[in-house]
């Protein structure tokens, strides 16, 4: 990414820029974590009608040359935006969409062994276990908490590499397709049965 500092550590989010993403927080936390001395390159991949709002708060927060909206990318090179994060944050905010829907990106970001944080929404917090054991989850819509969650992440190598682990562990035995096809074949099957 031209300008990048590599320096620093690369937070980011790669999704459509809808209105539940909540791309908005993450930019304000960034901007939080620079104020206090913690600055970080944050990378937000994608394109949508969020878009304006999201380039308005960066220029707003004199963040340019340090949160980078890079619009639509080719899928071809999706992976190599994945590459350049050092931390994966869904920033969703809390609508019934986003409360119930899992999205799949989080589960790519475990698989390439990126730490992850999340909005502590239900489908989110599944991702990343109750007890935090596979990411962290911070208090939706807030950008002060989502700075603490990336302030830990970066700070404690040792705990964050255990996590990683264990995320990458989990999500490949637990959400690669080849396991979910015999759970909706039983949750399909039940279903039916009481239908009878």
């Amino acid at each position: 990414i031209p300008g990048l500092d590599t320096s620093r550590p690369t937070v980011g989010y790669i999704s459509n820029l809808g209105e539940r993403e909540g791309h908005v927080v993450l930019v304000e936390a960034v901007a939080e974590l620079r104020q206090r001395g913690v600055p970080v390159n944050c990378v937000i991949v994608g394109d949508g009608p969020m878009r304006p709002a999201i380039e308005s708060a960066v220029a707003n927060q004199s963040l340019e040359g340090q949160v980078f909206v890079t619009g639509p990318v080719p899928h071809a090179e999706v992976k190599d935006y994945y590459a350049c994060l050092d931390v994966f944050v869904v920033p969703r905010l809390d609508d019934r969409a986003a409360r119930y829907t899992t999205p799949l990106k989080p589960f790519e970001a475990m698989a390439m062994r990126i730490p992850l944080i999340v909005s502590d929404l239900p489908a989110l917090l599944e991702i990343v276990g109750e007890g935090g054991e596979r990411g962290k989850a911070f208090y939706c819509g807030s950008p002060s908490s989502l700075a603490d969650r990336i302030q830990e992440t970066l700070a404690d190598s040792e705990k964050t590499s255990l996590v990683v682990d264990e995320a990458h562990r989990w999500v490949r035995e637990e959400r690669q397709w080849a396991h979910n096809a015999p759970r909706y074949r039983e949750a399909f099957e039940a279903a039916s049965a009481t239908r009878r």
